[in-house]
């Protein structure tokens, strides 16, 4: 078990690009797979979205729906692959899932590197940041905790997480609970405040970002693999994009 050293509060780091379930590996993405992870670190990526599920009662990494982009549009996401025909429930071959040693043990050789976290369990979350503050080397700094429901920010500070990412995707309410929630989060003093706000691409081109702005919290975008669409989302106020192919 690594032993967290808990800091006080500072300014939230700025991602140069957040590698999408790992990022693209072997034209395949959703890898969630060391190989995947290891072969974007020598592309240049230090932020990496990785999925999680309990296997057996223990979470490891979700390794196992790749899809694979044939041709040369390989903008197309997990989904529209699926639609598509592309989509596999097999791992790649020779790869599998990474425990949380394995995940430690690569974060231990690569001490720049930092994990955002998406459980694929949504009714576990707050259980799984436990489990994963304690497993993974500097957690309160290197890893950001995703949390669905405002409510959960709390439970993440007290944990000792300094970076929490709020996902929208799975949030219900409208723009206006948005901003009303991140602003009773803000200069909290049990751990700080929200440090970004990640939402789909959709929605990060509407009013919902210029408001976000105003708030001084970070814009994330989901996923973006064209590079027209970063420049567009920029002009929107996002700060950073989860992508699969589009290297820092």
């Amino acid at each position: 078990m690594f032993k967290n050293k808990i800091t006080e509060p500072r300014v939230h780091p700025t991602p140069e690009r957040i590698a999408h379930a790992c990022g693209g590996y072997n034209n395949c993405i959703y890898n969630n797979c060391e190989d995947a992870l290891l072969h974007n670190i020598g592309l240049g990526f230090e932020w990496f979205e990785i999925d999680f599920i309990y296997k057996d009662n223990e979470l490891v990494t979700d390794a196992g729906r790749s899809a694979e982009i044939t041709g040369d549009d390989r903008s197309c996401s997990y989904y529209s692959a699926k639609d598509e025909g592309k989509a596999s429930s097999l791992v790649l071959k020779n790869t599998s899932a990474m425990t949380l040693v394995d995940l430690a043990r690569v974060m231990c050789l690569y001490p720049k590197i930092r994990i955002v976290v998406d459980n694929k369990e949504v009714s576990r979350n707050m259980e799984s940041m436990s489990t994963l503050f304690d497993a993974l080397p500097d957690a309160a700094e290197r890893v950001l905790p995703q949390i669905f429901q405002p409510e959960e920010f709390q439970v993440c500070a007290a944990l000792g997480f300094k970076h929490v990412i709020w996902t929208l995707y799975n949030y219900k309410g409208s723009d206006e609970e948005v901003i009303s929630e991140l602003k009773k989060k803000m200069n909290l003093e049990e751990g700080g405040s929200i440090g970004y706000v990640t939402m789909p691409q959709a929605r990060a081109m509407t009013q919902l970002s210029k408001d976000v702005n105003k708030l001084n919290i970070p814009i994330l975008a989901h996923t973006i693999n064209d590079q027209g669409e970063i420049d567009d989302l920029r002009r929107k106020g996002v700060s950073e994009v989860y992508t699969d192919w589009c290297i820092p």
